[in-house]
């Protein structure tokens, strides 16, 4: 018995005759029986499909059955891995440079924020140029409240925050660097903060 089989090496049909395959079908000779539902073509002979557990479909294209309640997990491409882990990392940058930082300018060490409103802020006062009244908190009572500060102290301050701030984006262009010469998915997925 000849097997039909389409472009896509899938059975359609039987004839019983080489000479009664249609020109657009490969024919595949085999002395398999049963349904035609029942076999595949394994790329070199007509065989049986294993029988069928539960809640699965036959895949065509992998030739097996496959589970019915699978998750479908999309190819992603080594650049779409890249991209994911360069944003990840940049949220990561700009949480730990909104998340504050640390100053003696007052001759002790304060805390400052440095969410967006705040850098603005900050540069506001040195910009002034002129003592100003400034929210902070001191690290030694953890009393947060507004200090004066001299010009020479706020433009301290700022410099202080500058300096955290660059070294977390020179930080993030570092592994931003080392994501775009991985060659692998798995290297990439190593890169941390």
């Amino acid at each position: 018995m000849w097997f039909l089989l389409d472009s896509s090496n899938q059975i359609v049909g039987t004839a019983d005759k080489e000479s009664e395959i249609p020109s657009n079908y490969q024919g595949v000779e085999s002395d398999a029986s049963g349904n035609i539902q029942d076999l595949y073509f394994d790329g070199a002979k007509i065989s049986p499909k294993p029988d069928q557990p539960e809640n699965t479909y036959w895949d065509s294209d992998s030739s097996a059955w496959k589970d019915v309640f699978a998750p479908v997990i999309p190819d992603v491409t080594l650049d779409q891995i890249k991209e994911a882990k360069r944003a990840a990392l940049n949220d990561l940058c700009n949480a730990q440079i909104s998340a504050g930082f640390t100053s003696d300018a007052l001759g002790t060490t304060f805390g400052y924020g440095s969410a967006l409103v705040d850098q603005v802020n900050l540069i506001g006062s040195v910009v002034l140029g002129a003592d100003v009244v400034y929210v902070c908190t001191n690290l030694a009572t953890n009393i947060k409240g507004a200090y004066p500060h001299t010009a020479a102290q706020i433009k301290k301050v700022l410099v202080d925050g500058s300096i955290v701030k660059l070294a977390l984006i020179q930080k993030y262009r570092t592994l931003a660097s080392t994501v775009s010469s991985a060659t692998t998915a798995a290297q990439v997925n190593a890169i941390n903060w």
